[in-house]
């Protein structure tokens, strides 16, 4: 064979080289960019589940976007306003309407001073009101503060503001501290008669709705 003719052969070898390469180039090019394509998306759909899971967390699900209920209304963080019973105004204008604990029916034993039904409170939560000396033993009572599902997050101790032997009102306090629940807003403020005795027949107790700040 010539050598002009091994030239050719080697030209064209290298041709067919550079070609190669260059195909190859291009796939793992695009291999690349897929990769990252698809690294995008499933970034993208990874924040679109940890923000789903967020408006769960503070009971504004979209499923709750446009209630259907009181409880609903509530969770949406909608005002509410009135008691006995309460009235919940959606954004769209729409009134539901709902229980606002017992408090009316034991204001001759017990009252509060700065919380009213569906009110939204933060931890750590000022509590003051006044009852019947027959409420405390021992100059004092137990509070608590559930969540949604009745468990206790929070609890304390009233303790009288002066003189409790007496069947007239006492002033009462609590500041008490809590976690704010993960999953609905709202909960409940139970005030418990004290009662040594543990009998049930003298169990009493007051018990109001209230709204976590998501704040």
């Amino acid at each position: 064979m010539s050598q002009r003719g091994s030239t050719n052969i080697s030209v064209l070898t290298a041709i067919i080289f550079v070609a190669i390469i260059f195909i190859a180039g291009v796939y793992v090019g695009q291999e690349i960019k897929n990769f990252y394509r698809l690294n995008e998306i499933t970034g993208q759909a990874l924040r679109i589940i940890e923000r789903s899971k967020q408006e769960t967390s503070t009971g504004s699900s979209l499923v709750l976007s446009d209630p259907t209920s009181f409880m609903d209304c509530v969770r949406l963080g909608n005002p509410v306003v009135g008691a006995d019973p309460s009235t919940c105004i959606s954004a769209k204008g729409e009134l539901f309407t709902g229980e606002s604990g017992n408090a009316k029916a034991k204001a001759d034993l017990v009252k509060l001073n700065s919380i009213i039904p569906y009110q939204k409170i933060s931890s750590p939560m000022l509590i003051s009101g006044q009852a019947r000396g027959t409420w405390f033993f021992e100059g004092s009572f137990p509070i608590m503060i559930t969540d949604w599902d009745g468990k206790i997050i929070g609890q304390g101790v009233a303790k009288a503001d002066g003189e409790w032997m007496t069947e007239d009102f006492v002033p009462f306090y609590v500041s008490i501290t809590f976690e704010k629940p993960t999953v609905y807003n709202n909960g409940s403020l139970i005030l418990k008669k004290d009662n040594p005795s543990g009998l049930p027949a003298n169990d009493d107790a007051l018990e109001i709705p209230i709204v976590f700040s998501r704040e």
